[in-house]
């Protein structure tokens, strides 16, 4: 329980102001409960954040996202050596596209969870595992704004 005797506004402070005194502590309650609710929400996710959106549905492989200090890994578990014909990789600061990927005329899009650099990716496939290697942003951009007068 919060110490509310220590809190400036005490009940005192509220009787000389001739104002009824708030009950904090059921408000708190209160905010601790609704809280309670919205973690229970967001543990259980609904996966619309996902980084790495695959569903057993599509028959899309299920893909590894890990970062480093300077690196993102992305691993794609690929079966037939075969797949990798028609794979082409694209990315943006914030996303990966694998095309014709896991089906020929199909994307699978990943998100990043932080900025890549546009160069330095390199991908590599061994022991079934496609693994792409993301160099990180490590210094973020600032642009000064001037003020009108």
């Amino acid at each position: 329980m919060f110490p509310w005797k220590t809190f400036p506004f005490t009940e005192e402070i509220f009787k000389m102001m001739n104002m009824p005194f708030p009950p904090v502590q059921e408000h708190i309650n209160q905010a601790l409960s609704q809280w309670d609710e919205w973690g229970a929400a967001f543990k259980k996710g609904d996966g619309a954040d996902d980084p790495a959106p695959s569903s057993p549905d599509t028959g899309a492989p299920s893909i590894e996202i890990f970062e480093t200090l300077d690196f993102i890994f992305i691993r794609v578990p690929i079966q037939e050596e075969s797949m990798l014909t028609g794979l082409k990789i694209f990315h943006t600061s914030l996303q990966v596209m694998l095309k014709s990927f896991p089906k020929p005329d199909s994307e699978q899009v990943i998100r990043l969870p932080s900025p890549v650099r546009r160069k330095g990716t390199t991908a590599k496939y061994r022991d079934g595992i496609l693994e792409i290697r993301l160099l990180k942003k490590s210094e973020h951009e600032m642009t000064e704004v001037g003020i009108d007068f």
